[in-house]
C-alpha cells in the first residue's frame, strides 16, 4: 500500500471513523520545523486543524484524544436522538 503524505509529513498512524479520520504525520527534518503533526482528515486527502509538536508521545496522545473526543460527541448525539424516540 502506498504511503500517504501531506505537506511533507508521512502519515504513520490513523484512526478511521465512517466519514473521517484522525492521522499522525511524521517529518524527517533537521530544521526547526515540528517533526510530528495530527490532523483531522476527510476523504484521505483533505487535512484540517493541525496540531504540531516535536514529541512523538505527545503527538500520539493528541491523536487518541482527538479521536476520542469525536467518538464521544457522536455517542452523545446518538443518545439524544434515541432518547427522543
Amino acid at each position: 500500500m502506498k504511503q500517504r503524505t501531506n505537506a511533507g509529513y508521512t502519515i504513520i498512524a490513523n484512526i478511521k471513523l465512517p466519514d473521517c479520520e484522525y492521522v499522525l504525520g511524521e517529518k524527517q527534518t533537521e530544521s526547526r520545523e515540528p517533526k510530528y503533526v495530527t490532523w483531522y482528515c476527510v476523504n484521505s486527502k483533505n487535512y484540517y486543524y493541525g496540531y504540531y509538536t516535536n514529541n512523538k508521545k505527545d503527538a500520539l496522545i493528541t491523536l487518541y484524544k482527538r479521536a476520542k473526543k469525536e467518538i464521544n460527541y457522536r455517542i452523545d448525539k446518538l443518545n439524544l436522538i434515541t432518547k427522543g424516540e
